[in-house]
């Protein structure tokens, strides 16, 4: 449904006439304007939300060309992080901004994740799919579990899986909004886990535009951390990080958590599970050894604003081992 004044315009045509109802949006008396320059102005313009759901990238940093962002269909028409009107973007699509024009726009008061956060929700949904199949997969194939029962399985887990899914995305994103809350406090930890990272040759601070050391203790001075798409970057490095440390869980911790495994309907296979999950790790045990040297887990919990939490939950912050 459109709205009153508007309506589908081709990026070809010359010019687009502009209707008083898009005259009084834009804030401006300009009879037409080019294609290029009509969706620069709605890209700068005072809102609450901008979602971008499409093939491009629109958004980059002041320090970055055009030539640096690598999308010659859309130079025209790009503009820069402080540029950008929107109190918040969304990202349902993929490259729709750099990560320097993340920053920049981040570090003008603009909220914004990163696009791997935002649209977790696909690539999350077919990992539960891959995951389960591959369990029920093999419970068939060892004669525990008839193939019709599979397939009924599979379907009732259909609305859990969602749940799950979606839960997921809610806690990725919170993660990153209740360590942002604490800002500078947390800033020394989160050098200390960069450092830690990069000597153990698992992060490439440069290619993943994380600022460098000087930078971040101008901040440290100023009283800001790090920006939520730095988060971003970080909170994903520690799920890498902790999921190479369940290979060294305890046994007795793995069958506990098999008891509280979803989708619930699995868990009367949590004895399968566990023996499975022996021999999968004793293989990747053999083959990932590295990882593990010097290399020990400690939890310290957070008491973010009660408003970011929901009841019962515990967030948790990941810190490299001391030294």
């Amino acid at each position: 449904m459109i709205s009153k004044g508007g309506g589908i315009f081709s990026r070809k045509a010359k010019s687009i006439a502009l209707t008083p109802e898009i005259q009084k949006m834009l804030g401006t008396r300009t009879k037409t304007m080019a294609p290029n320059d009509l969706i620069k102005a709605i890209l700068k313009m005072d809102v609450d939300l901008l979602w971008n759901g499409g093939i491009g990238t629109y958004v980059k940093s002041s320090g970055e060309s055009h030539s640096d962002v690598g999308d010659r269909a859309n130079d025209g028409l790009r503009i820069n992080g402080g540029e950008l009107g929107a109190k918040i973007v969304g990202e349902g699509g993929n490259l729709g901004l750099t990560q320097l024009g993340r920053m920049e726009f981040a570090m003008n008061g603009g909220r914004v994740n990163t696009d791997f956060t935002d649209n977790v929700g696909g690539v999350d949904c077919s990992d539960n799919e891959v995951n389960i199949k591959i369990l029920l997969n093999s419970l068939v194939a060892n004669g525990d579990l008839t193939m019709k029962k599979r397939n009924e399985l599979l379907v009732k887990m259909e609305d859990e899986v969602s749940e799950i899914v979606l839960d997921d995305a809610y806690c990725q994103s919170e993660s990153i909004s209740v360590t942002q809350s604490q800002q500078v406090s947390l800033l020394k930890e989160q050098i200390r886990f960069i450092h830690y990272l990069e000597k153990e040759g698992k992060l490439d601070r440069a290619l993943e535009y994380l600022p460098d050391d000087d930078t971040l203790y101008e901040r440290q001075r100023a009283g800001y951390g790090l920006t939520r798409p730095e988060l971003a970057v970080l909170v994903a490095y520690g799920k890498m990080y902790s999921k190479s440390n369940w290979l060294w869980t305890p046994w007795q911790m793995i069958r506990s958590l098999a008891r509280c495994f979803r989708p619930i309907s699995l868990r009367s296979y949590n004895v399968t599970i566990v023996r499975k999950w022996k021999i999968i790790r004793l293989e990747l045990k053999s083959s990932q050894p590295v990882w593990r040297t010097r290399c020990r887990m400690r939890w310290v919990s957070i008491s973010p604003p009660a408003c970011m939490m929901k009841p019962g939950r515990v967030s948790l912050k990941l810190q490299p081992p001391m030294r």
